[in-house]
């Protein structure tokens, strides 16, 4: 059975991604308990495809398609909760004519907007195709996307074919007759083509992909949080003497997720930074983070600055300390 997403529940989810047994590994969850939070939606899987060509299409019904690219990824992706859960359990699945989002843009090694078939459309259940060939990256993967489909020509129309080069044309059209049954497939002709959308959408369940951003909503995380804040911390509008405050952040962030190196560390100060509910940033010092430098502030409102090779160097200097 075919299964497809809502189009609302699609969302970018941030780096760096983790195994379903890692994940577990790194949260201390149990894996009853993970598929809790995967059947609540309180966390988001993902897949990781190696690489593939999609189709990226435009749907208005389960058999009514509107094909925009085809493209080539490597990357992660969205799938229905459903198909999750059944990785989740271990068992392989087959995406068929299901659907999801492709997530990295940056992932896509080419995109093509001319219709790709050999065979008209409608070929089902793609409708027809309209070239949209001035999206960019970033807006095309709106779209839904499955792994492409191989097209040939359908059953009936090998039987036909077949019928048709060793009947004679002028036998009577009795009813029964091979010329007959010719006749009344003329006038209502079946499709003569078809896509076959198996072939190239098999997943496995080491496919499971769980984003750090996620993992912060596990309840291992918030008991991190909570631990945290009750630590021996002078507030902010203290006047004690405190140690470099960016240290002890990112010291908070090793001693919580043993063996996590300088990109993970970067990752979830990203996640921070940009959280309402930060669970290590417990000083709000972060200001600003991007690709390469992170900007915080001291217990005195001073701006400081910091580069990503810095933290790389700290984190290695902080974990081995």
């Amino acid at each position: 059975m075919s299964k497809e997403i809502s189009k609302d529940t699609v969302k970018i989810l941030q780096g760096p991604f983790y195994t379903w047994e890692e994940t577990l590994e790194i949260t201390g969850l149990k894996i009853s308990e993970l598929r809790y939070y995967v059947e609540e939606s309180i966390i988001t899987p993902l897949v990781y495809t190696g690489q593939r060509d999609f189709l990226i299409f435009d749907s208005n019904g389960h058999n009514d398609w509107t094909g925009i690219a085809k493209c080539g990824y490597r990357g992660h992706m969205t799938l229905h909760i459903s198909l999750i859960l059944d990785l989740l359990d271990g068992h392989s699945i087959t995406l068929g004519t299901g659907w999801g989002k492709l997530q990295e843009p940056q992932k896509v090694s080419f995109t093509s907007f001319k219709n790709p078939f050999k065979y008209p459309l409608p070929m089902t259940p793609i409708s027809n195709w309209e070239s949209k060939g001035k999206l960019h990256t970033d807006k095309l993967l709106q779209f839904a996307a499955t792994p492409f489909p191989r097209e040939s020509e359908t059953v009936s129309k090998l039987i036909r074919g077949f019928v048709e080069a060793f009947s004679d044309p002028s036998a009577p059209k009795e009813k029964g007759s091979i010329a007959h049954a010719l006749d009344q497939h003329s006038k209502s002709p079946p499709e003569n083509y078809t896509l076959n959308f198996k072939h190239n959408s098999i997943f496995e369940p080491n496919s499971l992909r769980f984003a750090a951003s996620e993992l912060a909503k596990t309840k291992n995380y918030n008991s991190s949080a909570e631990k945290s804040s009750t630590l021996e911390i002078a507030p902010r509008n203290s006047h004690k003497k405190r140690k470099n405050l960016f240290h002890e952040l990112i010291k908070r962030i090793i001693h919580e997720n043993p063996g996590i190196n300088a990109t993970g560390v970067w990752e979830i100060l990203r996640y921070e930074c940009d959280s309402d509910n930060a669970i290590y940033d417990i000083d709000s010092i972060l200001v600003s983070i991007d690709a390469r430098s992170a900007e915080w502030e001291t217990l005195h409102g001073e701006p400081k600055s910091i580069s990503r090779k810095t933290v790389k160097n700290l984190v290695s200097t902080l974990a081995s300390s």
